[in-house]
């Protein structure tokens, strides 16, 4: 069941980036949104193992595995999960596979703030939507039950 406040994964292999990421996200949803990062997709998997995430920023270029694998193995097991991506190697069969995917964003590099904060935005606006009607479904079910 999705909850407040919503568990956000960045992932790219490049400490700053991280840190740029996170810091423009804190300045923006403060409280709304639980943040932490990691610096490769292995100890992405290990941290979505052990808690949920509702909103994953991946590189998708990066060494091992890149953000766009990540995403697919962890789709597989929960669609649920917001995913916005960015990368500084933009081509046309990229975007058409990540729009094919349902991927909410596709950013390039240098990350512009405005359109991260937008792009969460969406996110946050889809699992709270989805949250309610979660809520309604559950309570008509209790009431009819």
């Amino acid at each position: 069941m999705l909850s407040k406040p919503y568990n956000i994964l960045i992932i790219d292999d490049e400490n700053d980036m991280c840190e740029y990421l996170e810091s423009v996200i804190e300045d923006q949803f403060g409280d709304e949104l639980n943040i932490q990062s990691c610096l490769s997709g292995h100890s992405a998997l290990n941290i979505i193992k052990k808690q949920p995430v509702n909103i994953i920023i991946a590189d998708l270029n990066m060494p091992g595995q890149s953000g766009y694998d990540i995403c697919k193995q962890v789709s597989e097991k929960d669609r649920s999960i917001q995913m916005l991506f960015f990368t500084g190697d933009l081509s046309m069969s990229v975007a058409m596979t990540c729009f094919r995917d349902g991927v909410l964003a596709l950013l390039t590099k240098p990350v512009d703030p405005g359109k991260l904060i937008k792009c969460i935005s969406m996110g946050i606006e889809r699992l709270d939507y989805w949250s309610e009607v979660f809520a309604k479904y559950i309570s008509h079910n209790k009431k009819t039950g």
